[in-house]
């Protein structure tokens, strides 16, 4: 056998004849009206996945579950291993349901998921707003005031124990150390109301990623990998992997900022309302990759490509 670097060479060269590729991949490969297709597809699901807010959850659920009344530490982290052990279960799920259901269905039945999940968090967190708490005792002497918001507003502090079934009424007072001198000794806030029913919102998180992790996590991967033709698979992979990081980047870095400006509820909505629209293009967009070939898949997209063209054609007459 030839070992030698021309044989060697000269083996490649008839390999790549073989599939069909007789040149080094460029760019200007990927502006083939079906790899556009494929590209938009594959970098569509990539941004998808991010702009769902996935790792928001991840990055912020210590931050989340305080957003909505968790104050203590340790009962932060031992709340936040429910997310995270759900996200592992979800991802066997996939792994099981991804060659059995198939990539599309797969993928709409976990968004559709995911909406319901956002649009539930979205609600939990208008539910958990203590700022109606009611005043049982009042010992303020700036403003004699009937709930926790106008309490905090004034200037004076507010006591309340989150401990127990429904919700009850607190107190005013000038200084936060009077919370600690009643006859059941309170917690104190001075900046910001408590937040009642917090295991709403964790409810929330759970389902959410119950709902991402089978469909939304693997699907963008596994498309990706499946759609491209050798010769352009490493440039439309690789910028379909930088779109999802940069998106990534973006959508963690906005999350504080969106709370601040939105509140948590609008922030939640804002993240619904583009699932459901990455739903509806998903819907429309995205064939079914299952159990086919490379040649079938190219020729699925070659399909759409010549349809699209025909139209534009029509369009113009």
């Amino acid at each position: 056998m030839d070992l030698s670097p021309a044989a060697l060479s000269n083996e490649e060269v008839q390999a790549r004849e073989l599939v069909g590729v007789t040149r080094e991949p460029s760019l200007r490969d990927a502006f083939t009206p079906a790899v556009k297709l494929e590209l938009l597809l594959g970098i569509g699901l990539q941004v998808l996945q991010q702009m769902a807010g996935i790792n928001t959850v991840m990055y912020f659920t210590p931050a989340i579950l305080e957003m909505a009344g968790f104050r203590d530490k340790r009962q932060q982290l031992l709340a936040a291993m429910l997310p995270a052990g759900t996200n592992a279960a979800g991802t066997l799920v996939g792994l099981y349901t991804i060659d059995r259901f198939g990539r599309r269905p797969l993928m709409l039945a976990s968004l559709g998921g995911v909406f319901v999940s956002l649009s539930l968090l979205a609600f939990a967190f208008s539910q958990t707003d203590g700022r109606f708490l009611p005043i049982g005792q009042s010992n303020c002497t700036r403003l004699a005031a009937s709930t926790c918001g106008e309490c905090i507003a004034s200037g004076c502090h507010f006591c309340y124990s989150g401990s127990g079934l429904g919700v009850h009424a607190g107190a005013c007072v000038d200084s936060p150390d009077m919370c600690l001198d009643m006859a059941e000794p309170l917690a104190a806030f001075s900046d910001s109301c408590p937040r009642v029913h917090p295991w709403i919102v964790l409810a929330g998180l759970i389902l959410y990623i119950a709902a991402f992790a089978p469909g939304c996590g693997p699907v963008p991967w596994a498309v990706n990998s499946e759609i491209y033709p050798v010769q352009v698979r490493g440039v439309a992979g690789g910028a379909a992997a930088t779109a999802n990081w940069l998106t990534n980047a973006l959508v963690s870095q906005t999350f504080l900022l969106m709370t601040a400006f939105l509140g948590e509820p609008g922030t939640f909505a804002a993240y619904a309302a583009i699932v459901l629209v990455g739903l509806l293009w998903v819907h429309v967009v995205m064939p079914e990759t299952k159990g086919l070939s490379l040649e079938e898949i190219q020729g699925v997209f070659a399909s759409k490509a010549k349809r699209r063209t025909l139209n534009e054609n029509v369009r113009l007459f």
